[in-house]
């Protein structure tokens, strides 16, 4: 099977010693760099095994270890080099553990983004000995915004056993959550949105007609008040402007300036018939009719 080694920079060494144990353990090399007490190396192993870590090493520091005869005495001195001596490393330690410590989660990070820098801090600060999973946890509950996750968060230390719930675990439920509240906050779009928008149009003419007087009772409430005041348009809010009478043509006499309900015609008209009705018989030549009802002359 080949292999792809990872290469071994100035930034990289903690990780890159998980890779290279990981490949170690597989291809039964382990021991040549983690021996047990007692424990003899077969020298041909151990070659393989310095031939394995040169192989994920820049060749400057190749040469920098190639007196080095065995595979543990490689993998030490790397270890000083970059992990430094315990003076540097303890500070080195506090630092990160410090960083761990005040690191708390943005408004703007996901589950995803903070649990990758949890990750990563306690990767460095534990100096290749892993952080035990409680801690993990415990920082990760503690950690996330409570206006956001304080449901999830209740109910996994309330429900759950968190002495031994692994962190993949509760970060796992903290996504779940995430995911069905980030559903639920997102704004309606579509048919939904265009519903809406039409209700509250609707609301809005409702409101506006009942202002107004529309509807069964604006109709009885503008009956009642019919003639009183000047006419208002009640939707425009202005008076309505009167017809000008000089403009207009009765159709009973063809004169302009009155109706032909008000024609001083049909008024002659009616006092005329009315006479007839009176005095009997239609006029042959000319009536004249006096204020005395008997002093009538016909010509």
């Amino acid at each position: 099977m080949s292999i792809q080694f990872p290469i071994l920079t100035s930034t990289n060494y903690t990780i890159w010693t998980v890779k290279i144990k990981a490949i170690f353990k597989v291809q039964g090399l382990l021991e040549t760099i983690e021996p047990r007490t007692g424990t003899v190396v077969d020298p041909k192993i151990d070659g393989f095994a310095i031939v394995y870590l040169y192989q994920g090493m820049p060749e400057a520091l190749v040469m920098q270890v190639a007196h080095l005869s065995t595979a543990k005495e490689i993998w030490d001195a790397l270890k000083t080099r970059f992990v430094g001596v315990d003076r540097v490393r303890e500070a080195r330690i506090e630092s990160l553990q410090h960083e761990f410590d005040v690191l708390k989660m943005k408004e703007t990070d996901t589950i995803d983004d903070f649990s990758t820098k949890i990750s990563q801090i306690a990767s460095k600060a534990s100096n290749g000995e892993p952080f035990e999973e409680k801690t993990l946890v415990r920082k990760l509950l503690k950690s996330v915004p409570r206006k956001r996750y304080i449901a999830i968060v209740a109910t996994i230390e309330q429900f759950a056993d968190i002495k031994t719930m692994t962190f993949h675990e509760a970060v796992g439920r903290l996504k779940a959550f995430e995911e069905r509240s980030g559903d639920e906050d997102k704004p309606v779009s579509g048919k939904q949105e265009q519903l809406l928008y039409t209700y509250e149009e609707w609301k809005a003419k409702s409101n506006q007609e009942r202002r107004y007087g529309k509807g069964k009772m604006g109709t009885e409430s503008s009956q009642k008040n019919k003639g009183k005041g000047k006419v208002v348009d009640r939707e425009k809010k202005e008076p309505r402007v009167k017809k000008d009478q000089s403009k207009i043509k009765c159709y009973r006499c063809d004169e302009l300036g009155h109706f032909a309900t008000s024609c001083p015609n049909r008024n002659k008209e009616t006092n005329d018939q009315s006479n007839l009705a009176q005095y009997g018989g239609p006029v042959l030549n000319m009536m004249t009719v006096t204020r005395s009802k008997e002093d009538v002359v016909f010509f």
